[in-house]
């Protein structure tokens, strides 16, 4: 996806389409051409501009169209089904390392002040929070007010469906930010052992950590810096709601492991 982006490519297409919605019967309006939707959609995410900055041609759908096709599939579980299944199949192709799963959060301020301020919007920073395979590649995610809390995360991001859960994931990495007796009460629980190192309080004696196994936690930082380097729109929230932010990460991870399914 380096340099400026032109279009979905037929190997990426032909992951995604199955899993988009189609009209079932002749009646009613005719529903857009996805495919172009899904070009207007990436071009905001990939160049980070705003969604009148899509380029006009046949390749394209008008802003108004596919603005509101992001916010109907992030609504009715388009993508959420889209996600779970380029998961499963890289499961199936066995490009998963479900040994060990990272977990984590990055922050993405919110545009403040200036002309937003004039329309009556103050932007807000929000927290995205991934959990990570072996591998260092996202494939669960949450989305929080910036002072949300991160350990309260974990167990709905391992709760996807498509996360295994046969005892595949024996250990789950965290930084201190994890430290919390009721969070390791609960992977211990679902058979995963917890490798997140102490926090020092001072009355608290001193506890060693696999000092050796939380190194692993790098690879989930090199994911954040991949998705906000390839997809810009992620690096600064823009969105007012909620809703369409989700619907841009979502998309970003899917198309991560679409280009994994390709290349492998």
């Amino acid at each position: 996806m380096a340099g400026r982006f032109n279009g979905i490519t037929d190997s990426q297409w032909s992951i995604i389409k199955p899993f988009l919605p189609c009209k079932k019967t002749r009646r009613g309006r005719p529903y857009a051409n996805l495919r172009c939707v899904i070009n207007s959609i990436l071009h905001v995410l990939i160049e980070g501009g705003r969604w009148v900055s899509i380029p006009d041609g046949k390749v394209w759908a008008p802003k108004s169209t596919a603005y509101g096709w992001l916010k109907k599939m992030a609504t009715n579980g388009t993508l959420d089904k889209v996600l779970s299944a380029v998961i499963k199949q890289a499961d199936s192709k066995e490009i998963i390392d479900w040994d060990n799963v990272e977990f984590d959060g990055t922050f993405s301020p919110g545009l403040g002040g200036g002309e937003m301020v004039e329309y009556g919007y103050k932007g807000k920073g929000s927290t995205i929070h991934v959990v990570a395979d072996g591998n260092g590649f996202g494939i669960n995610l949450t989305v929080t007010a910036a002072n949300g809390d991160e350990r309260s995360e974990v167990i709905p991001l391992l709760s996807a469906s498509h996360i295994r859960k046969d005892g595949s994931i024996s250990k789950g990495h965290g930084d201190k930010g994890y430290d919390s007796k009721s969070l390791r009460n609960d992977l211990i629980n679902i058979g995963i052992k917890p490798i997140i190192p102490y926090r020092r309080f001072k009355n608290r004696a001193q506890k060693n950590v696999n000092k050796a196994s939380s190194k692993k936690r790098w690879l989930i930082e090199r994911f954040f810096s991949w998705i906000k380097r390839k997809f810009r729109r992620i690096a600064t929230r823009w969105e007012r709601k909620m809703i369409i932010w989700k619907g841009f990460i979502k998309i970003a991870i899917i198309m991560i492991w679409v280009e994994k399914l390709i290349f492998g």
